[in-house]
């Protein structure tokens, strides 16, 4: 055995893990977003982000029918997403409700965006607040101008315990609702959807309550006149009873986006970046000739009479192995190999 030289060696990390998409706002592909942070719980409103024009609705703040306003949440509204990163709602939301009822025609406040005419993913964060009677239901909506197309619907069970959700409806053809899927007061659900043109005639929606689970409900529109719009320009929020008075139905929203794809519109998690990292230092190598079989203990001494194991048990396999120290020990170190 020897000792070896003092020589430069280069250490390089054995890994380089690979790093998952961001689902940072500034890196996805977004037609819309509205976090509803900082707006005011009294007097005008406008919508966020470079493509807004603003939400429009007589009825918003301060009218005879406060169907819509701004307010806080306690807890903030947040959804931890299955396999996927954490949605957190910000200061501020948007509270809908069919209060004070009833409402002689559906009241709704609607925002612009972006023009589109393809294939478009939604998201949104929704928290019941009451539940009204079975007469009662809020629609979040994709429209062309004022044309309501398809819908993510919500209605009370007959038992005034939750809120029903289901894909829905409102064209040429009538309305209607399928599946009910409850969501309950006080929790926070994270609600995402697609809206595609199945055909010339017709358009689908689907939904899902946690991205990463199956759809939970869907509807095709196929209107009567056989017309479609040729883009969705709009995003609505809507509220109807037909009850002559309480209890009335309200729920909160917040982070709403739409997108061109579901990386758009679900955060994804990400994981924390390994970078290669390169070292240059003096450095001590020991070589001796293994033999196949055989296991191999560096060993580290000062005195040459105290020895102390020295890194991991080092594995033979007939060719020559080494392992390496620093060579700026202090004081100077000695070192021996064990075959074992």
């Amino acid at each position: 055995m020897s000792r070896g030289a003092e020589r430069l060696v280069i250490a390089v990390m054995h890994w380089i893990a690979t790093l998952l998409a961001s689902a940072s706002l500034a890196s996805a592909q977004l037609i819309a977003y509205e976090s509803f942070s900082g707006m005011p719980t009294s007097g005008g409103i406008s919508g966020s982000g470079a493509d807004a024009t603003g939400w429009t609705q007589s009825s918003w703040q301060g009218a005879t029918a406060p169907y819509h306003s701004i307010g806080n949440q306690a807890p903030a509204m947040s959804y931890q997403i299955t396999n996927g990163g954490l949605v957190n709602g910000g200061d501020s939301c948007a509270v809908i409700s069919t209060a004070p009822e009833p409402t002689t025609t559906e009241v709704a406040f609607s925002r612009t965006m972006i023009p589109v005419n393809t294939t478009l993913y939604f998201s949104f964060l929704l928290r019941p607040l009451t539940i009204g009677t079975g007469s009662d239901f809020i629609r979040f909506a994709i429209k062309s101008g004022g044309a309501q197309l398809l819908a993510v619907g919500l209605r009370p069970d007959q038992g005034q315990t939750y809120l029903g959700l289901y894909a829905d409806e409102i064209g040429t053809s009538g309305s209607g609702y399928s599946g009910l899927n409850p969501l309950y007061t006080g929790s926070t659900y994270f609600i995402a959807g697609r809206i595609t043109r199945s055909s010339s005639t017709s358009t689908k929606i689907e939904i899902r309550l946690n991205p990463s689970a199956a759809f939970v409900d869907s509807w095709n529109q196929s209107n009567s006149d056989g017309s479609q719009p040729s883009t969705y320009d709009r995003i609505s929020i809507s509220a109807y009873s037909e009850d002559t008075g309480g209890p009335s139905t309200s729920v909160a929203i917040d982070e709403i986006r739409v997108g061109y794809t579901w990386n758009d519109v679900v955060p994804k998690s990400t994981t924390q970046t390994v970078v290669p990292t390169l070292s240059i230092a003096p450095a001590i190598a020991v070589n001796w000739q293994s033999k196949t079989n055989k296991s191999y203990q560096p060993q580290r001494s000062y005195d040459m009479i105290n020895w102390t194991d020295f890194g991991a048990t080092i594995s033979g396999n007939g060719q020559q192995r080494n392992f390496l120290d620093s060579a700026d020990q202090v004081p100077k170190s000695f070192y021996r190999v064990i075959e074992r």
